[in-house]
């Protein structure tokens, strides 16, 4: 998910956006003053993209502000929003009339009006559009004086905030969050078997951790190859599995880290998948450890025969390197200067004796 904060249109006419959506993606734009025509702040400017709900003007409601009003309290976005959050001590000043369609969704309007504060488009590409039609966060001073949301205690709003880019980013589809020894399963999307076929002799998953002789170019076709690569810097591990039946790939997390998927015939928001791995909560506490107990802890760890010591100190100050305390330790000073005198006397011997 991409979420843009009062982009320019410059930005939103970024190719690489109407891309992005075309695969599926997912973005959040909040609209702002940088969205105007360069020569009336009032309207937009020509060159919005068409992925994008249509702004027609802007609004100014200064004495009284609107604010926002939910709509649609069943909607994914604004389910985390109790009933009566008071989002009239949050006011609207400024915002942008957006023209909807159809494949629109409105779960918050401006209070007192029609227009809405949050739209939600599904594109037939398969991606995703969030839109909120005043900017937020509030970057400068100019996009600060469309609204208050962000006031002194903005719960509201961080809370709208949060759910929408967890909805957007469908977090709890597939979850990417286990804990050490648990079995994970990670969803794949994979390309269609012509795009498999022309990169059958090519392949990202050589090198180490394949088996010796690698697949045939008809297993290549009929399975999905993926590496993993486990937080503890060993060797990528690959994994394997029919593409006609099987639609995820499964293996066994014994690390706290990151474990990383990539492999051929995914699609290219597959390519590189992150898996989180953390560590189980009966292996942790967050109790104050009381002195005597780290000190046992870290004395059982010291080896006696090597004269190791432990010594617990309150003040930097009593800091000191363990060298410092050995009992061993020769100056060095006092050898180095006899030694520099030594080869200055000589110099000064064989001088006097090769120039006599």
């Amino acid at each position: 998910a991409i979420a843009l904060a009062d982009p320019t249109p410059e930005i939103l006419n970024d190719v690489a956006f109407e891309a992005f959506l075309d695969r599926g993606g997912l973005v959040m734009v909040a609209l702002g003053p940088r969205v105007a025509n360069a020569t009336d702040p009032t309207v937009p400017s020509e060159t919005l993209p068409a992925w994008l709900p249509t702004p027609k003007r802007v609004w100014r409601r200064t004495e009284p502000p609107t604010f926002f009003s939910v709509t649609d309290p069943t909607s994914p976005l604004t389910s985390a929003l109790a009933a009566d959050t008071p989002w009239n001590e949050f006011p609207v000043r400024q915002y942008w009339q957006v023209e909807t369609s159809d494949q629109d969704r409105v779960p918050i309007r401006m209070a007192g009006t029609d227009h809405p504060a949050l739209v939600r488009r599904s594109l037939e590409s398969g991606g995703t559009v969030l839109l909120t039609s005043t900017p937020i966060p509030a970057l400068d001073e100019r996009s600060a004086q469309w609204n208050d949301l962000f006031g002194l205690d903005p719960w509201p709003i961080w809370l709208l905030t949060r759910q929408s880019v967890l909805t957007l980013a469908d977090r709890d589809r597939a979850p990417m969050q286990f804990a050490v020894g648990e079995s994970v399963s990670v969803p794949l999307e994979t390309e269609t078997d012509d795009s498999d076929t022309n990169d059958s002799d090519s392949s990202d998953v050589g090198g180490p951790g394949m088996q010796a002789g690698g697949p045939t170019a008809g297993d290549r076709n009929a399975t999905r190859q993926v590496l993993l690569f486990p937080p503890d810097a060993s060797q990528p591990l690959p994994l394997r599995s029919d593409r006609t039946t099987q639609k995820d790939v499964t293996f066994q997390v014994d690390h706290a880290g990151v474990y990383w998927l990539r492999g051929r015939g995914l699609v290219e928001a597959s390519k590189r998948l992150g898996v989180a791995v953390n560590l189980r909560p009966a292996t942790m506490s967050l109790e104050q450890v009381d002195q005597a107990s780290i000190e046992a802890a870290l004395r059982a760890g010291l080896n006696p025969d090597a004269e190791e010591s432990l010594t617990v100190v309150d003040d930097p100050s009593e800091l000191d390197l363990a060298s410092d305390r050995s009992s061993g330790r020769y100056p060095l000073q006092s050898p180095v200067l006899l030694m520099v005198l030594a080869v200055f006397l000589a110099e000064q011997v064989l001088s006097n004796r090769l120039y006599r």
